[in-house]
């Protein structure tokens, strides 16, 4: 997802940044989680409560502004969100995302190639793909 992202030219990409909300959950996520560890070992009980309500807030943050992070798991959920920018993306040379990358090229070709018309030329112009 880094790399994806630091590939989007402006204009082109219609997604949402996932690795950057991931970056920004994490970051929020940190803060909630040291104010319930700090409160537990000063045994705080009011602090916690304090903690409980901004824990309440985070989960309503992450329900509206990392709804997308839920969905990450899914099959299709990368192709989906960044197939806006993949004829855009350059595939990288001898790095661990060369085979990712290569294959949502392809999963991209796959869609596209149903808009060509029954009948139409294939490499050879035999109408066969070359057969």
């Amino acid at each position: 997802m880094e790399y994806l992202e630091g590939q989007i030219q402006e204009g082109i990409f219609t997604g949402r940044m996932v690795h950057r909300d991931m970056e920004r959950f994490h970051e929020e996520f940190k803060e909630s989680r040291g104010g319930i560890d700090s409160c537990i070992g000063r045994a705080d009980v009011k602090g916690i409560y304090s903690v409980i309500d901004r824990v309440a807030r985070f989960v309503e943050t992450l329900e509206k502004e990392f709804e997308s992070l839920a969905k990450i798991g899914q099959p299709d959920f990368l192709f989906e969100n960044y197939k806006s920018c993949l004829q855009s993306v350059q595939i990288p040379v001898n790095h661990l995302l060369t085979d990712s990358i290569i294959a949502l090229k392809v999963m991209n070709g796959e869609v596209i190639a149903p808009s060509v018309p029954r009948g139409g030329h294939g490499p050879l112009g035999t109408g066969r793909g070359g057969k």
